[in-house]
């Protein structure tokens, strides 16, 4: 059984809440871009390495903020329309789904494929405008899905979601080193998981 406990981004008590560390954190879809949402972008800086995290849609938005990458206007916005994603690196996350298939979209931003990328980090699929839709930390759970595997028009994502819960049960309880593995991969300046 899951505990699901919702906390709206400008909810700075209930933010503060979660540092009593969460089995998982989702940070999910939103009306705003990372700019607005600081509060949210602080609670991943000090979930990062504590707990597994997933973003969806702004939530993979906020993931790239938080690490230095560029969030933009959509070359192509879509809003409950599928979208065609392209594998670009092998995944645990996306193992066993095609090298392309169709995913919802429901967004206005977007992360163009960035020509550096923080070590630790791996863009695991783009879509055609070579916008980021999958970014996964290499070493710690955190990773983060421009489109929505919940969406009733997104057939082939939904085991995403399964994989997700179940590999990051058995990550967040079997890895004594989850923690100290982190500093490694911490900017000096911005305490997010960049460099």
């Amino acid at each position: 059984m899951i505990d699901v406990k919702v906390i709206a981004f400008d909810d700075r008590q209930a933010v503060a809440d979660l540092q009593r560390l969460p089995t998982a954190t989702i940070i999910s879809a939103g009306p705003h871009c990372p700019r607005s949402i600081s509060p949210t972008i602080n609670l991943l800086k000090n979930l990062a390495g504590r707990v597994p995290i997933l973003g969806i849609c702004l939530g993979l938005q906020a993931i790239c903020a938080m690490i230095g990458l560029t969030v933009v206007r959509s070359q192509r916005p879509l809003h409950g329309r599928l979208r065609k994603i392209y594998r670009t690196a092998n995944s645990g996350l996306l193992d066993g789904l095609p090298v392309s298939f169709p995913v919802a979209a429901y967004n206005s931003l977007a992360v163009p494929m960035p020509s550096i990328l923080p070590r630790c980090w791996q863009i695991t699929a783009v879509s055609a405008e070579q916008e980021v839709q999958v970014i996964e930390h290499q070493r710690l759970a955190i990773c983060g899905l421009q489109f929505h595997p919940e969406s009733f028009l997104d057939r082939h994502s939904r085991p995403l979601l399964r994989r997700w819960l179940a590999n990051n049960e058995v990550h967040y309880n079997c890895n004594a080193n989850f923690s100290a593995n982190v500093s490694s991969c911490l900017p000096d300046n911005a305490g997010g998981l960049s460099t």
